[in-house]
């Protein structure tokens, strides 16, 4: 079930759709350069516990999914919500294709990188609920 919600997640980030915003996302461990380009994403699933569902004898699992976003800071807060905006026509209110299910998102905008201070970051944050067997 909890790989079911991974790959559910990851395949609106393999789309053609996604990849033509020209956005990449990295999941939160990756060690690897991420570059200079900006805007970039790294995301993290946090699911929660899953439980019995007692009407229809299935699993569902709650959760949510942050979605660092890390933007150019000369634009100030303007590309942070762009980004926002974008993400909720994939993930707001929609069901993906393993039946995942999402809810309002919320943004948290986090101030300059500490790391590197040309860089603007704020946190997208969405509630899920996923279904299985």
């Amino acid at each position: 079930m909890f790989d079911k919600l991974r790959q559910d997640i990851y395949s609106v980030f393999a789309s053609f759709a996604w990849k033509a915003n020209n956005i990449k996302v990295y999941p939160e461990n990756y060690q690897g350069d991420v570059g200079s380009q900006t805007p970039y994403i790294r995301l993290t699933i946090i699911p929660g516990a899953a439980s019995l569902d007692s009407f229809s004898i299935g699993k569902r699992l709650s959760g949510r999914i942050i979605l660092s976003i890390f933007v150019d800071n000369t634009a100030g807060d303007k590309d942070l919500y762009n980004v926002a905006d974008l993400l909720d026509n994939y993930f707001q209110g929609k069901t993906l294709t393993n039946g995942t299910q999402f809810g309002p998102s919320t943004v948290t905008p986090l101030g300059i990188d500490n790391v590197n201070s040309s860089i603007y970051r704020g946190d997208y944050s969405i509630k899920f609920n996923s279904y299985g067997d």
